[in-house]
């Protein structure tokens, strides 16, 4: 939360709204939580680095950032197939 930290806007956090709704925000993450889920799920996305909302929220702010911020399949990435390797083993197979 560096716009936080440095009193200022950032090009996605205007920070009047968030001093307003929320004060000083480190007394904030002490607070008893309401909704015991949703506490859970922000401190869980604290270590993924990721922003946390719902699909169609996510969708806007990748939009606007041109970033994919939405959780992406795990693991490696399987290798690419090219038409001419399917045909080729088409072909050659015995």
């Amino acid at each position: 939360m560096p716009f936080y930290w440095a009193d200022k806007d950032d090009p996605l956090v205007m920070i009047e709204p968030v001093l307003e709704r929320y004060g000083c925000f480190a007394a904030f993450l002490r607070e008893e939580p309401d909704d015991e889920a949703a506490w859970k799920r922000l401190r869980m996305s604290e270590t993924s680095g990721r922003p946390l909302g719902d699909n169609d929220w996510l969708g806007v702010i990748e939009a606007q950032t041109g970033r994919k911020l939405k959780p992406q399949k795990r693991g490696p990435k399987g290798k690419a197939i090219s038409v001419f390797s399917k045909l080729t083993r088409h072909f050659l197979a015995p």
